[in-house]
């Protein structure tokens, strides 16, 4: 059987589903019904979703920890951002990067945003799941 590269980085790491609203973030490991909520000042700012970064940053980690995905020789996750308040005009690059690098900075292998979107029902995470690696091919 062939793999390359680019695919098997992917389709071996656990896929995690951010949704940021206002005040929370809420993770949920794709194609299972692990779950997870975490409060955070630094998405309460009036005119932004990010209002502090680190704060950010650090709530990310939290949901990582809890969804038993850190710890030792354990594969850094793909993480998937999706912003969930509608922005008129879409978001900046400013504030997409943030969420980018805050990603990163929790411990992402690599890092995606899905924003202007509606919400993702618990099927479409499934779905995103299972047609992940026919799509990079």
């Amino acid at each position: 059987m062939y793999i390359t590269l680019g695919v098997s980085r992917v389709l071996f790491r656990p896929i995690v589903y951010f949704k940021v609203t206002p005040g929370k973030l809420e993770a949920q490991v794709m194609g299972t019904t692990t779950y997870t909520a975490v409060v955070s000042k630094g998405l309460s700012h009036p005119r932004s979703l990010m209002g502090d970064f680190s704060a950010v940053e650090t709530c990310m980690k939290e949901a990582i920890i809890k969804l038993g995905l850190k710890g030792w020789l354990k594969r850094a996750p793909v993480i998937l951002t999706h912003l969930i308040p509608e922005v008129e005009g879409c978001y900046t690059n400013v504030e997409l990067r943030a969420f980018r690098e805050a990603a990163f900075g929790a411990g992402a292998a690599q890092s995606w945003l899905l924003a202007n979107h509606p919400p993702l029902s618990p099927h479409d995470v499934s779905e995103i799941k299972k047609h992940f690696g026919k799509s990079l091919l």
